[in-house]
């Protein structure tokens, strides 16, 4: 399904993973894709290789961008290509840019569904990726456009690395060092203080069971692992009306539409009181109330799948996917008690490429702070109080404090123009 992940005060979409294509090429091949994992853990040894505890197959740095797990690997020789990590992929994706110049064979055309709407594909019969100094083999992979992606991350997207790569695997995340490593399941020994939470896996798509704690009640929310996107939790549709969410979560209010797949969502944020995972109780998360009546999010809510959790719940702990045994271990990180945070401008921002360092006003939302400081679409934020933030994150970083007073410093065409501003408060 397509990924969201929130700018200063709204949704972007960051990955797809639910596609179809035309009856002969189909998407979601389950028996395909078992014998391609199979084939993969042959291929690596993953079957009968003797024990070496603890020593990872693929060890290898991760940016972070957004919260998420970008990679570096290649294709076919290919020069080092950016890949992000993603659990909610049903399978991996290459951008469409690319497919022609790295060679690889493409079947028929088909779509692939993302937050809220489709776009058009190509089914890609095999490709090999090799990922930490290893050649993954997988045997079905598709093209879509990654060009919509970039610039809410501020950082290039080449391809999506996703459940075919990770299931043979134990992937161990940690967030506060940004680093992953990938184990032999027989390999594996967990942490003692690791708390587990049961997976269930279907359709290449990991599951868990939590509870939201929304106007005194807790409700059972069974939530798709999904590391590519970077907010707390995107609920989709049946999930939010059956449960009253506009009304009685928190501090609903509309926020700026995100780029995704196919399309952008319609989309509030509301702030929930707690959600409860393995035990922890995280306080005051913020939730994407996704009110489309079409794209994945829609027809995961509809099957009974309440939304997504996201990178800014996972990245307060040390992640363990252990897919070959259906759970997750979580191990508190530096971040665990850490605020939620959430924009507090009305400004959406984005870094369009190549560089990735100009840092454009993509919206701004009616009767918000960003409104009343006379901030507008195209402009192009140069400094915050005097000094230029490093990175996109770190500029919407500044822009989630509340009560802040700032002054930004935009251009505007040939102008530049000083804009003193208040952020919306606690």
């Amino acid at each position: 399904m397509g990924h969201l992940t929130e700018t200063a005060d709204g949704p972007r979409a960051v990955s797809s993973a639910h596609a179809d294509s035309p009856r002969q090429l189909p998407l979601h091949p389950r028996n395909l894709m078992r014998s391609g994992i199979a084939r993969l853990a042959l291929a690596l040894g993953l079957v009968a290789a003797p024990a070496a505890a603890q020593q990872p197959v693929i060890a290898l740095p991760f940016h972070s961008p957004a919260n998420l797990i970008v990679v570096q690997a290649t294709v076919g020789g290919s020069r080092p290509l950016w890949f992000i990590l993603d659990t909610g992929a049903q399978r991996s994706s290459i951008d469409s840019r690319l497919a022609d110049s790295l060679g690889l064979q493409l079947g028929g055309a088909g779509r692939t569904t993302g937050a809220a709407a489709s776009t058009p594909t190509r089914w890609i019969p095999s490709m090999t990726v090799r990922l930490g100094g290893v050649d993954l083999a997988l045997d079905s992979a598709f093209t879509m456009p990654h060009a919509p992606l970039e610039p809410g991350l501020g950082h290039p997207v080449d391809g999506i690395l996703g459940h075919e790569v990770l299931a043979p695997f134990v992937v161990d995340i940690d967030y506060d060092a940004d680093s992953i490593r990938f184990y032999r399941p027989e390999d594996y020994r967990p942490h003692p203080d690791a708390r587990a939470v049961p997976l269930r896996v279907a359709d290449n798509m990991a599951v868990v069971d939590a509870e939201l704690a929304v106007a005194g009640e807790r409700i059972a929310a069974s939530l798709l692992l999904d590391t590519g996107a970077s907010a707390e939790m995107v609920l989709g549709r049946h999930y939010v009306q059956r449960h009253a969410l506009l009304r009685r979560a928190r501090e609903v209010a509309p926020v700026n539409g995100g780029m995704g797949v196919g399309g952008s969502p319609t989309t509030s944020r509301g702030v929930l009181e707690a959600v409860h995972v393995a035990g922890f109780a995280l306080a005051r998360p913020n939730a994407m109330l996704l009110m489309d009546s079409v794209g994945a999010l829609a027809e995961m809510s509809a099957a009974g799948v309440a939304g997504v959790m996201g990178a800014e719940v996972f990245r307060r702990f040390h992640v363990t996917l252990d897919y070959p045994h259906r759970r997750m271990l979580l191990r508190p990180g530096a971040a665990l008690n850490q605020p939620f945070a959430r924009g507090r401008s009305g400004i959406a921002l984005v870094a369009p490429g190549p560089e990735y360092g100009r840092y454009q006003v993509a919206s701004v939302l009616p009767r918000s702070p960003g409104e009343a400081a006379g901030v507008r679409a195209g402009d192009i934020v140069v400094a915050v109080d005097g000094r230029t933030p490093a990175t996109l994150d770190a500029l919407r970083d500044l822009l989630r404090v509340p009560a802040a007073r700032l002054t930004l410093t935009v251009r505007r065409g040939a102008n530049t123009v000083e804009l003193p501003i208040t952020l919306e408060g606690a």
